[in-house]
Order: C-alpha cells, then structure tokens, then sequence
C-alpha cells in the first residue's frame, strides 16, 4: 500500500472544466434543473473535469500519483442481490393491538450483583490491618451472616422492584420505554428515527443468555436490560426492518435468530471478515499509545526504585499502572472475535453488522445508507506490517463522550487489519467504489513554507461517485466522502496562506471521524473544487429526489 511520491505537475483546474462550449451552466434563478454531466469527448484524456492546463506561476508543482492505495483486486465478484435473484417476501401485517413486554426476570440478579460485591468490598475493608499494630477482631459469624442476608435482600427487592416498573411497548409506528416507581418517565421513540441497534453482553449477562439492546434515535438513546439472548436478537431485526420502512411483525418467520455466545451471524448473513486475534495484539503492542505508556510506567518505576522517590507512587507510578492495564480489554478484548457481514433484505435496505469481543460479545448493525464517510488510518509503526483501520461516519449516532469506552467501538467499522480485509469492508459498504483508481492531485511547491516535511504527501481527487483526500507522511490518513452525502463545502485562508495564493477546501459530513480537507491548494484549484463538488453533489443527489 506504499505510495511513492512522484512529481508531476498539479492541474489548475479551469472554473468551467468537463463542460463543452455548447453546454449552457445551470442557473439557480431559472427555476431548471441542472444538467446531466456530459460523458468524456473523443479527441481529449478521460478525466472528470477536462484536461490538466497550466498552473499560475509560483515555481513547479508537486503531485500524488494517479492511484490510491494498492490493495489487491477482490478475488471474487460481489454475489448477486436477492431481490434480483427472487421475489420479495410479502409483508406481515404489523399487529393492531400493543405489544408490552417486560425484561428477564434474572435482570434484578444481572444488574444488582455489582452493587453487592461493592458493598461487601466497602464494609469488609473496615476489618482489616490499620497498621497500627493493635489486632482488630472480626465479628461473630451470626452477625456477618445475618448482615450479608440483610444486604442481598434489600439490593434483590429494589432490584426487583424496578424491574417489575420497567416495560417497554410496541404500538403502530413506535416504540415506548416505561419504568420509575414514584416518578414514572415514559420515552417514545418513532421507529423512522431509529439509527441503529446494538446487541451487548456483558460477561456475567452471557453466562446467563442475557443480552441488552442499545437503541440509538440521534439525542433519544434507549438501554433495554435484560432479554433472552433469542428475544434480543428478534427484536434488534424487527426494529431495524421497522426503521426502514418494513411492516413486518416482531413474530415474522424471517425475522430473529439465536447464534450462539461466540458470534452474532445469521445463516443467511454474508460474512466477510473474520479477522485474526494476531492483528488485534499486534497493533495494540505497536501503537504509539502503548509504546508512551510503558515508557512513562519504567520512567516511574526508576524515579521511585533508583532515586528513592517513594512519594511518586501514589500521584505518578499507580494512576499509570492502572491506565496501561486498562487498555487491554479496551484495545484487546473488546476487538477479539471481530466478524464483519453484510445483511442483505428483499427490499435492499441493506446494512453491515459488526460483532467483537471476548469476554463481553458486542454486535452493531449500520444500515449502509446512513455511512456519510469513511476515514482509514494507518500509524507509523503499522506501515511495517501495511495494516489500516477503517472508521465511519453514521448520519445521527450520538457521538460518545471523551474517555467512554464505546468511542473506540461506535464509530469503528474495522479495527487494524491488512489490505485485504480492508478492501472487503470497504466493497461491503461502496460496492461500486474503489478509491484505488482515483486520480489524485498535489499541491504547489510553495506548500512547502507550511508543510516542508509532507507537502509531497498531500492530496486530493474525485471520480463519479467519491471525493477523496490524504494528508500524513509517518502517519497516514485517507478521507472519503460520497458525492451525495456530502452536506456543504466551503474555502478556508489563513493569514500566511492568503500571502502565499493558498487556500483549503473542506466537504462537511455529519459530526464523526471523517475530517475531510483539501490543504493547501492554489487559489484558482480551490474555487473550481468547490463549485465542481457542488455540482457533483447536487447531480448525485438527484436520483435520491
């Protein structure tokens, strides 16, 4: 996936590229719509906007080569759609009458455990050493155990109690959430603002064939806790075939499964990745957050042990202990037993279902139209083993807070892998889009008084359906945004790149990972980017309308 940095030289791209003398330009106030792009002439290079002309004066330009990473080509073509191949099934008649159900009835056990443990931990800590040298004499055993029964009783029936509050209810065109005892709350959420469902199972839950189901509506997010392994899977199909527009029935013979503790796959799932543990370690041991970690942990231990400064263990040595340990499960187990597959509906409202983890199994489904962008990333130390990880942008997922654990999940449709795991993830989610064939561009040599180490790996391009950008020498990022997703471009100057005739574009998605920018353009290519993406946009979007 190297991508040698050639020089050639970089076209300022005219305002009027890709369209003929003849053709008249869309007027807004004409109350017309725009014309269809025209198909390249005969007698000039394929190009979507028109031979390269020469660029204004400022010294020789520099380019990126004219294709994008190197992945190898699929080995095998994208298997047909089913509602090519047959009929689609007919929709079950959604029940008139609301459906209520209630959680498991082993919830009160699965969520007040913790809380017990807690307290047992916070009385029990009363009877240990002081160090004062004076033994401390334990209780007699009648009352620790009568104190232990008071504890699980009271835990179980508040437990208990919530849980005989709590239901949730499926009537016409939504979906209701109730529980509180002396204050009832009651959260309706229509079932067309449903972004997406996801499956967890917490160890002691999975143990138990209990799952719970996260509800992400945009701003309304719902914690369903607990149902049957069985039931949280029906559900999570139901609601998504409901969010797309289906009138099925919760019931529906096509609609539910049971896959096991090990995996969330369906038989008629299409699975596309399953990635090797191998790489999940190996990333996780050469990334720069745990190579820092360890540094600073034996930079603390030699402070302490060498030089005899005790009094940094508590304030330096364990704060980062604790953060190195508690990256394995975060980067480690919570990315063992990765499986990527597509799932494919009669009505072609298809998404991409993401499953992970070792000792707490989570499963995200996406539906493939609301991915509005894709990021890949790839560290300096992940270029020796060409290993990338693949981000998305989600039209309406809550984005998670800094330091939640989810924020290294939700926005990840594919952890560091290798190219050909990364090329089957990005044909699931664009099947008609290789962004290795895209011609991309550079930038002018004057670049170099902002950039004067990456200048030379700056680039952009486009083709008919995306728009691309790549920034990194050491570490290397490639954004990638559809033309029909994208939501506004606009031009940025700082005060020296206005002194240097420069300027940056940039094509705004939802709020995610995907930053797309164009740095450091001439003047005159920046203009003609934004009014050509615009038409771009504007022409992709048509068929949607």
């Amino acid at each position: 996936m190297s991508l040698p940095p050639e020089r050639t030289p970089e076209p300022g791209l005219p305002e009027d590229a890709g369209r003929s003398p003849s053709e008249p330009r869309f007027d807004p106030d004409a109350g017309q719509p725009p014309p269809m792009p025209p198909g390249p002439a005969p007698d000039r290079p394929i190009h979507p906007q028109g031979p390269a002309p020469t660029v204004s004066p400022g010294g020789p330009e520099w380019a990126a080569p004219p294709t994008g990473p190197e992945w190898p080509a699929p080995a095998e073509p994208v298997a047909p759609h089913p509602a090519d191949e047959a009929p689609a099934h007919p929709d079950v008649p959604v029940p008139t009458a609301p459906r209520t159900e209630r959680p498991h009835p082993l919830t009160p056990f699965a969520r007040s455990w913790i809380l017990l443990v807690g307290a047992l931990i916070f009385i029990g800590r009363e009877f240990l050493p002081d160090g004062s040298g004076r033994p401390r004499e334990l209780p007699p055993l009648a009352f620790i155990a009568g104190g232990l029964g008071i504890l699980i009783v009271v835990f179980g029936l508040v437990a208990f109690v919530s849980w005989w509050f709590t239901r949730f209810v499926v009537e016409g065109e939504e979906f209701r959430y109730e529980t509180g005892v002396l204050f009832r709350s009651s959260k309706v959420v229509p079932f067309e603002r449903i972004q997406t469902v996801d499956i967890t199972q917490p160890l002691l839950a999975r143990i138990m064939g209990l799952a719970e189901l996260r509800i992400d509506a945009g701003s309304d997010s719902l914690v369903l806790r607990y149902l049957t392994r069985t039931k949280a899977y029906r559900f999570r199909d139901y609601l998504m075939a409901r969010a797309t527009g289906r009138q099925v029935g919760a019931d529906a013979p096509e609609v539910g499964h049971d896959s096991g503790m090990l995996a969330d796959v369906h038989a008629t799932d299409e699975v596309l990745v399953r990635l090797n543990p191998k790489w999940v370690v190996l990333a996780f041991l050469v990334s720069a957050e745990f190579i820092t970690s360890v540094l600073f942990v034996l930079a603390g231990f030699v402070l302490v042990v060498a030089l005899d400064f005790w009094w940094l263990i508590f304030p330096m040595l364990v704060p980062a202990v604790i953060a190195l340990v508690s990256m394995v499960p975060r980067k480690v187990l919570n990315q063992f037993n990765y499986s990527l597959s597509r799932v494919r509906r009669p009505d072609r409202s298809d998404s991409v279902k993401v499953s992970r983890g070792l000792t707490a199994l989570s499963s995200q489904s996406v539906p493939l139209d609301r991915i509005q962008g894709i990021r890949l990333r790839q560290s300096l130390l992940w270029r020796f083993w060409d290993l990338w990880q693949v981000d998305i942008d989600v039209l309406g997922q809550q984005q998670p807070g800094e330091g939640d654990q989810k924020a290294d999940i939700g926005s990840m449709l594919l952890p560091p892998a290798p190219p050909e795991e990364v090329h089957a993830a990005l044909t699931a989610v664009w099947p008609e889009v290789d962004i290795r064939t895209v011609p991309m561009h550079g930038v002018p040599e004057r670049a170099r008084w902002l950039r004067p180490l990456t200048a030379s790996r700056l680039a952009w391009g486009f083709d008919e359906h995306v728009v691309v950008s790549r920034v990194g020498r050491w570490g290397r990022t490639i954004d990638v945004v559809p033309h029909a997703k994208a939501q506004s471009v606009g031009i940025e100057e700082g005060p020296i790149q206005r002194r240097l005739g420069l300027a940056t574009v940039a094509v705004h998605t939802t709020p995610g990972p995907v930053q797309w920018r164009a740095r450091h353009l001439s003047r005159d290519a920046a203009r003609t980017l934004v009014t050509g993406e615009l038409d771009r946009a504007r022409a992709a979007r048509r068929p949607l309308n």
